[in-house]
C-alpha cells in the first residue's frame, strides 16, 4: 500500500481516481505526499489490532478524489491489485475509462471487528458496572442528613459572589435536611478557595528566632535544675540541723 500511495504523488490526471462532475474540464492536480502510517510506533504482536491511517497532502482535491485513491489502495493492501495498477491508471492514453470502484469494497475484515467489538464491549460492562456502583454512592451520600447552618461555614471559607445569597438560604432551614437539598449551594470541593498571596500570609519562626528559642529553653532548664539541686541542698542542711 506505501508503494502505490508512493505512485500517486506528483502532478497527474487524476480523472480515474475521482468521480465525475460534469463542471469539471481540468483533472490536472498535485499530491505533495501520501504516506500510510501506523498509529503506534511499535509492532503489535497480533497484526488485527495494528491500525493504519493515510496522511494526503495536496494543493487541491477533485470531488472524491481521496475516498477513490484509498478504495484503490485497500484492493492492493488485500492483495487483489499490484501497486502498478496507480500507474497504469494515472496513463489516460492507456486507461482512458474509469473502472467501476465501490467504495464498500474497503469494508474491514470480520475477524478483526469481531474481536474489537468484543473487547470493546467487556470493557463497557465493567465501566457501566463502576458506574452504577458510583452513582449509588453518590446517591446515598446526598441521603445523609445535615443541618445546614452548619454548612454556613463552608461557605465563609470558599467565597464566590453568590456566597450570601446562598448564606441567606440556608439560614431559613432550622432542622437537618438530606445533603442533596444543600448541595446546590456549595461550591465545588477543592474550588473557590480565596488565594492569599504569599508574602501576605501569616509567617513562623526565622531561623535565628527558632535558635533563640532553643537557646533560652536550655537556659531555663538549666536555671530550673540549679535551683531544685539548691533547693534540696539546703533541705538537707536543714534536715543536718535538726538532727
Amino acid at each position: 500500500m506505501a508503494t502505490a500511495a508512493r505512485l500517486l504523488e506528483g502532478q497527474h490526471d487524476y480523472r480515474n481516481f475521482c468521480r465525475m462532475d460534469p463542471t469539471v474540464t481540468n483533472f490536472e492536480r498535485e499530491i505533495l505526499s501520501f504516506q500510510v502510517l501506523h498509529t503506534s510506533q511499535v509492532s503489535l504482536v497480533d497484526p488485527y489490532y495494528d491500525l493504519c491511517y493515510f496522511e494526503v497532502q495536496g494543493r487541491a482535491f477533485l470531488w472524491h478524489q481521496v475516498r477513490c485513491m484509498a478504495a484503490i489502495l485497500f484492493l492492493v493492501g488485500k492483495g487483489h491489485e499490484a501497486p502498478e495498477i496507480v500507474t497504469t491508471l494515472l496513463d489516460i492514453g492507456a486507461c482512458p475509462r474509469k473502472p467501476q470502484v465501490r467504495i464498500s469494497l474497503m469494508g474491514y475484515m470480520p475477524g478483526a471487528v469481531n474481536r474489537v467489538y468484543h473487547d470493546v464491549e467487556n470493557q463497557w460492562e465493567a465501566a457501566n458496572l463502576r458506574a452504577a456502583l458510583l452513582r449509588n454512592q453518590l446517591d446515598a451520600l446526598k441521603r445523609l442528613p445535615v443541618h445546614p447552618h452548619r454548612a454556613i461555614v463552608e461557605l465563609q471559607r470558599r467565597q464566590t459572589p453568590q456566597t450570601a445569597n446562598h448564606m441567606a438560604a440556608l439560614l431559613a432551614y432550622d432542622a437537618d435536611v438530606p445533603f442533596g437539598e444543600i448541595l446546590p449551594r456549595l461550591p465545588a470541593a477543592g474550588k473557590g478557595l480565596k488565594h492569599i498571596p504569599l508574602l501576605d500570609r501569616k509567617c513562623g519562626f526565622s531561623f535565628e528566632e527558632k535558635m533563640h528559642k532553643v537557646k533560652r529553653k536550655a537556659h531555663l532548664k538549666k536555671i530550673t535544675a540549679q535551683e531544685a539541686a539548691t533547693a534540696a541542698a539546703h533541705d538537707d542542711d536543714n534536715t543536718t540541723h535538726s538532727s
